[in-house]
Formats: C-alpha cells, structure tokens, sequence
C-alpha cells in the first residue's frame, strides 16, 4: 500500500499574487523538509506544488501519512497566523488557510522525475477535495478541512470519524496550542517544545491538554500501530 496528500489552498483566488508566492514557498518547504526527513527514515517520499495552490505528496509506505497530513494542516494554520498577525485569532481560525486530504491504496506509477502519480491512492486523495471548491464564493462556510479514504470502507468511515474530531480540535486551539500539537506530532518531548517556545513544562503539559493531545495521539498511534505498522 502506498499513501498520497492532496491539498488545496481555500480560495486562493483571493489572494494577492505576493500572499500566494508565500503559500507556495511555505507548501515547498514542507515538502523540502520531509524529503530529508524521509530519507533519514530509508522510506520514500516526494512531493510537488501544482498549479500553484494545490500539493501532492507521495508515500511510499502509509505509515507516517496521517502524522504527515496533520503537521500539513497545522503548519498552514500557523503559517497563516504568521502572515496575519494583526487580525483576530478566531477570523483567522475561520479562514483556515487549506484542506487535506489522504488516500490510501495502490499505485500505478510514481515517477518525481517526470512528475507523474497515477493509482488508486492519487484518486481516493483527490475525492476528499471534489465538490469543495470555493473559487468566486464571496462567503464559504468551511465544515471539515480533514479528510481520509482507502480501499478498506470500513476503515474508511472509522478513520474519517476520527479526522472530524481532530478537525474540530485544530480548529478549537489557540495558536499556542497548535505550536505546542505541532511539535508534539513531530515528536519533540515537553520539555524540549518549552525550552523553545520558551515557556515552563508544566504550561505545556496544560496547553497539550487543553488542546487535546491525548486523543489526537491515540488516533495517530492507532493508526500508525493498528492499520499500518512499519
């Protein structure tokens, strides 16, 4: 089985040609990174920007793919944070910034050289987006931003259950709150996200609490040691 992304940034028509070429440095960076952070991890991985608002990302094993989705998804929202820091945090919140979607199957052709994905799991990622565009809407009622198909239905329906719940945590958070989710999805200990946010391991602890990390990683690990164990 391998895994794909697919992202979309939301209404990237209304955004102005330099807010857009930021989009698109910070999409290129995630993919940068996680080509190194794959190899070091001896498992394949490459991804590109298309069209200019939209990522593909392929995967070679679905192991780390949600893990690798939800870093996506809170990356964009801090990185929209950063761009907008004069605004509300709640009118931000609202807008977002980008949907993700994660398929999960065969693969007929992978070819980073030629930039070709073709198969099954290209196709079930780019399901989760059909039908959710919003170019030309001047409002857009953004319900889910996370979405997951494979060939197994059933898994399916549990996983996207699973993804509404950490939608609306993400969606809850504070800034904070998501820096703190951010790292721990990477990996990082607590005292280590508090030496660098520069704040007390206790403070952390309660942010990862508040936030709901205990079921976010009960997801993750179930997903990761259950569905697609290395």
């Amino acid at each position: 089985m391998k895994a794909v992304i697919v992202a979309d940034i939301i209404q990237s028509t209304s955004f102005s040609v330099e807010q857009l070429m930021a989009i698109q440095e910070e999409l290129q960076k995630y993919v940068d990174e996680n080509v190194r952070w794959f190899q070091e991890h001896d498992s394949d991985f490459w991804g590109r920007v298309v069209r200019g608002d939209t990522l593909e990302c392929y995967m070679g094993h679905p192991h780390y793919a949600l893990r690798m989705a939800l870093l996506l998804q809170l990356r964009m929202m801090l990185f929209n944070a950063a761009q907008n820091s004069g605004e509300k945090e709640s009118v931000r919140t609202k807008r977002n910034g980008i949907r993700v979607s994660l398929g999960v199957g065969e693969m007929r052709v992978s070819d980073p050289e030629k930039g070709i994905l073709d198969g099954e799991a290209v196709y079930l990622a780019g399901r989760g987006l059909d039908g959710q565009h919003t170019a030309g809407k001047e409002k857009v009622s953004i319900k889910r931003t996370l979405f997951y198909a494979s060939f197994n239905q059933a898994e399916s329906r549990a996983v996207s259950l699973m993804l509404g719940s950490i939608d609306v945590l993400f969606r809850k958070a504070t800034d904070i709150q998501r820096t703190v989710l951010y790292n721990k999805l990477l990996g990082k200990k607590e005292k280590e996200i508090a030496e660098l946010l520069g704040k007390s391991t206790p403070a952390i602890n309660q942010h990862g609490i508040k936030s709901g990390w205990n079921a976010i990683s009960d997801i993750v690990n179930y997903y990761e040691k259950e569905l697609y164990p290395l």
